[in-house]
């Protein structure tokens, strides 16, 4: 197997969630050995696997079309979702790829007559992987091989139930040159034209260079998996910090606040009691005032009785005509 230098690529979709991105080192490598001059997708979903491709192109400037097909609407196996990845993958697609990329939003019969016979050196299938499904798909797109005809099977070593590519890939294995990888899911690289150039298929001869070849792009597309992961947990952790940040932000201002509010009451208390004890003042002060008053009525009311008692008194009848006299005389 040619070493060169696509197969270490550094993706530019970002992605943590993507099983095919163990992948995108031997796609790329694909790209730069075998120059297909058309590569049509199947199944494109969130267009990690056919945006990498799309790269190793432009990177390599190599003079290719491409075309992913896909309904964006989901299937039992990718799920049922709504316009919105379409959309996300439009902005990703368009202005880096569209010169030379298309989007066909339509299944995968109906795009089959946009294509002539002999026309797709690489198709990638990784539509439904139900075992009817993906045959299906391989025999109607089978007469659109070229004689350098390359076709990718993902998941084919997932054994869950509902996933049958993996038996429709022991079936062809058998019948073409090809190479499987176990990593990632599972990728089957199916060598379906006849002129490919047998030199660039030497490799598969010896079973050594064979697992070597498969021990290289494991290694190569866990070191994507592991870069992007790290990259994903140094965003995610540096969001956090940044979060935590704003958090601490918010508490010290909220810690300020209830300071000032703390003063405040503080000062509110003071000038309260302030208050207390000047009504405490005036209270007494009234009450003195109230018991002077008290007081005073009381002598009054004293001296009223006690004048009273001498209107009543013998003493003062009596003398009574000698007042009047003395009236008179002054």
């Amino acid at each position: 197997m040619n070493i060169n230098q696509s197969m270490f690529i550094q993706p530019v979709m970002r992605t943590v969630d993507s099983a095919w991105l163990g992948h995108a080192p031997f796609a790329a490598w694909l790209i730069e050995e075998f120059k297909p001059r058309s590569f049509v997708e199947l199944g494109t979903h969130t267009g990690f696997s056919y945006l990498a491709i799309c790269q190793a192109i432009k990177q390599l400037g190599h003079e290719a079309q491409c075309c992913a097909v896909d309904t964006w609407q989901g299937d039992e196996h990718a799920g049922h979702y709504g316009d919105e990845i379409f959309e996300k993958l439009r902005t990703q697609h368009d202005e880096p790829y569209g010169s030379f990329s298309s989007l066909l939003r339509m299944t995968f019969d109906q795009a089959l007559e946009q294509f002539g016979p002999g026309s797709v050196d690489l198709l990638h299938i990784d539509g439904l992987h139900t075992y009817e499904a993906v045959k299906h798909d391989y025999e109607s797109w089978l007469p659109k091989m070229s004689r350098n005809g390359v076709i990718l099977f993902h998941d084919t070593h997932i054994r869950d139930e509902g996933f049958g590519v993996w038996k429709l890939w022991d079936e062809l294995a058998q019948a073409y040159p090809s190479i499987t990888f176990t990593h990632s899911a599972g990728l089957g690289c199916l060598f379906v034209g006849g002129d490919i150039d047998p030199d660039k298929l030497k490799f598969l001869e010896s079973e050594k260079e064979v697992e070597l070849t498969k021990a290289l792009f494991s290694a190569l597309g866990e070191g994507v998996k592991n870069r992007w992961e790290k990259d994903f947990v140094f965003s995610e952790h540096s969001k956090l910090s940044a979060d935590k940040q704003a958090i601490d932000n918010a508490f010290w201002a909220l810690e300020e606040r209830c300071a000032a509010i703390e003063n405040e009451c503080e000062r509110t208390k003071k000038e309260l009691d302030l208050s207390n004890n000047e009504c405490e003042r005036t209270k007494k002060e009234r009450d003195l005032s109230n018991n002077e008053k008290t007081r005073v009525i009381g002598e009054l009311q004293q001296l009223k009785n006690e004048l009273n008692s001498v209107y009543q008194s013998t003493s003062w009848k009596i003398t009574e005509p000698i007042r009047w006299l003395k009236g008179v005389l002054e």
